[in-house]
């Protein structure tokens, strides 16, 4: 925890603890709404919510919001949308619009046995906006209603590769 904390107070400057980042990012459940929705049909255990450290360009207060799923077995879906933040007061507003992308994961090479690091190759990319996703989440996260057809065979080593990308960020949900 103190390493999550130690992060925090280098990117994010006033957060005062790991707890209060998480609570700014939960305050996402109601100013980003497809955030939650991609938590909903996903579940929490294969999403991840965070906000990226600022980057060239950006006004002051302005960060990405980004949420990354892993499903089924082979697949990565990410969601970028701006946002105000104010880590004082533990408060996301949206200001952007959110920007969906999907990749294939075509093959996972591990170095030095489950433990080591993970190289990964990619096959597909899909990009869509707002009013596909729209669909998509009416369809219950049902691709073929968008028209994208997955590939439904599980990945060798997909599990372990998830498990440790989702490890790598605080925990937050959005549903509680």
């Amino acid at each position: 925890m103190r390493r999550w904390l130690f992060l925090s107070l280098i990117v994010f400057g006033c957060v005062q603890s790991a707890g209060d980042y998480v609570r700014t990012c939960e305050s996402a459940k109601t100013a980003i709404p497809v955030a939650r929705q991609m938590e909903e049909i996903f579940g929490t255990s294969a999403v991840k919510h965070w906000i990226s450290a600022r980057r060239n360009g950006l006004k002051e207060g302005q960060r990405d919001w980004q949420t990354f799923v892993y499903f089924p077995g082979r697949y990565e879906l990410t969601m970028e949308v701006l946002i105000e933040v104010d880590f004082r007061k533990r408060m996301i507003k949206q200001i952007g619009k959110p920007k969906f992308s999907m990749h294939q994961i075509e093959s996972l090479e591990f170095r030095d046995g489950d433990s080591g690091q993970i190289s990964v190759s990619y096959n597909h990319q899909w990009t869509f906006n707002e009013d596909k996703w729209a669909r998509l989440y009416k369809a219950k996260g049902d691709f073929s209603a968008v028209g994208f057809k997955l590939d439904p065979t599980p990945l060798k080593g997909f599990d372990i590769y998830q498990a440790r990308a989702v490890k790598t960020q605080l925990p937050v949900s959005l549903l509680r």
